[in-house]
């Protein structure tokens, strides 16, 4: 039996962990090269010595501006087209009205809003090329307002609002353009985070 993905190469942001990992493994599964990325290296290397030859690891920082087109620049080096762009990478921290500050306001904007923006205009020539696909990961806090969610959840507004404009944008190009929004996850990065905001270990059960 064919393969889905057979042929494709995709860009998977946030991969070394998590939603993104599970999204390049299953990608590799079904026959696509992955680049993965993300800002630690040892996970990300791991992950790629997992997956195997159909998936390289490409170390970067996407609140950096020069790393957007950088990762997309690798992928292109490496594979010679992008099919999938998947926009995974996030910022959670969590803040209120009472402790946001300009600092946590710019970095969770620039890589859940900026970064998958950048990434979409540095990989669509060859995304309209090969007809691809863009999918961001959004989340139903752009609806809810969770109240120690505030610019996270306005990120995500924003992205849902940006998916639409690209969608629309891009249809007679054939490129597809996606928000999933999801619920929460049980992954290392929200265990991290659940641990440090003071749950108990149990906190799952």
């Amino acid at each position: 039996m064919a393969k889905l993905l057979a042929g494709k190469v995709a860009v998977v942001t946030g991969s070394t962990q998590g939603l993104g990992a599970a999204i390049a493994t299953l990608y590799v599964k079904e026959g696509a090269k992955v680049v993965l990325t993300g800002r630690s290296a040892a996970d990300g290397k791991a992950v790629a010595k997992r997956l195997g030859r159909n998936a390289i690891f490409e170390e970067t920082d996407l609140v950096r501006v020069d790393d957007c087109r950088r990762l997309i620049d690798v992928a292109l080096k490496r594979f010679a087209q992008v099919d999938i762009l998947v926009n995974n990478a996030v910022d959670a921290t969590r803040a209120t009205v009472d402790d946001v500050t300009p600092e946590i306001f710019d970095g969770i904007f620039a890589l859940n809003l900026r970064a998958p923006l950048l990434l979409a205009h540095h990989a669509i020539k060859s995304l309209r090329k090969g007809r691809g696909v863009i999918i961001n990961i959004g989340s139903i806090n752009a609806f809810m307002g969770e109240p120690r969610l505030l610019v996270y959840a306005a990120s995500k507004g924003a992205l849902v609002t940006a998916s639409r404009s690209l969608a629309n944008y891009l249809k007679f190009d054939r490129v597809r353009v996606y928000c999933v929004n999801c619920g929460w996850m049980d992954t290392e990065g929200e265990r991290a985070m659940m641990k440090h905001l003071g749950h108990p270990p149990d906190f799952i059960d």
